[in-house]
């Protein structure tokens, strides 16, 4: 089944509370970054903190747990992201079908989700790209 661009798809141990965005709100702000351990180095291995815009993280962690599952990345057809604002965290969900049979992939893949810095939900917020949970 189709990831639900409208209502979302509930996660277990997320909040109810969130909203559904198109992912190429986040592919559009190379600049909004988390930071990532990575190893460099050939013979000696250094591991080291590096920002990366969450986007291509986000797309590297989903090829790297298609590619356990044995599922060429070809197959991802289809992705949203859940912003959940009372937890100033997202979430990737990407979907496709391999061999006749439908996949999810969700990134991180167990709760919590990337949590966004202030900094960067000030940013967001500046240029109405974030909205704060408000109750009325």
């Amino acid at each position: 089944m189709p990831l639900n661009h409208t209502a979302g798809e509930h996660l277990s141990g997320m909040d109810p509370v969130f909203r559904v965005v198109p992912a190429k709100k986040y592919k559009d702000l190379p600049r909004l970054t988390v930071p990532v351990e990575e190893e460099t180095g050939g013979k000696f291995k250094v591991k080291r903190i590096v920002e990366r815009p969450i986007w291509e993280y986000a797309l590297g962690e989903a090829q790297i747990a298609a590619y356990k599952a044995g599922i060429p990345i070809s197959d991802i057809s289809d992705a949203i992201v859940q912003e959940y604002p009372r937890l100033n965290q997202i979430i990737f969900i990407y979907h496709g079908r391999h061999r006749g049979k439908d996949f999810y992939i969700t990134v991180p893949p167990e709760p919590p989700g990337i949590m966004l810095r202030p900094e960067q939900i000030a940013d967001l917020a500046t240029v109405n790209l974030w909205q704060p949970y408000i109750t009325n």
